[in-house]
């Protein structure tokens, strides 16, 4: 990778760090309804998925849908391996997508 190249993608992972919002359900739905969101892994960085999206790494997006990682969304909400709904998302978007994280409650609040 040259100088140039990895300056432009630091540049882009700051701004792509700085753009992350979280938003509920409802927020996310109408994207989910056009089929644009993309479920990512709580334990990835958000960042680092979308940036592979953005700059078009298709060996590292496969590995992430491979391994189960990142997934096309369904139209329910997303439910934890004990069975608690997600609270909130994170979100990126790299167009046309909505890359989504779920946001859980720690144990000891629910």
């Amino acid at each position: 990778m040259s100088n140039e190249d990895a300056s432009t993608e630091e540049t882009l992972r700051e701004k792509l760090s700085k753009e992350c919002a979280i938003v509920s359900w409802s927020t996310l739905y109408p994207h989910l309804e056009r089929q644009a969101v993309l479920w990512v892994d709580s334990q990835l960085d958000l960042t680092e998925v979308a940036l592979s999206i953005a700059l078009d790494r298709v060996s590292e997006i496969q590995e992430y849908l491979n391994q189960g990682r990142l997934a096309k969304a369904g139209l329910t909400p997303l439910v934890s391996d004990e069975g608690v709904e997600a609270v909130g998302y994170t979100i990126l978007i790299v167009q046309p997508y909505v890359i989504a994280s779920p946001i859980y409650l720690p144990d000891s609040m629910h």
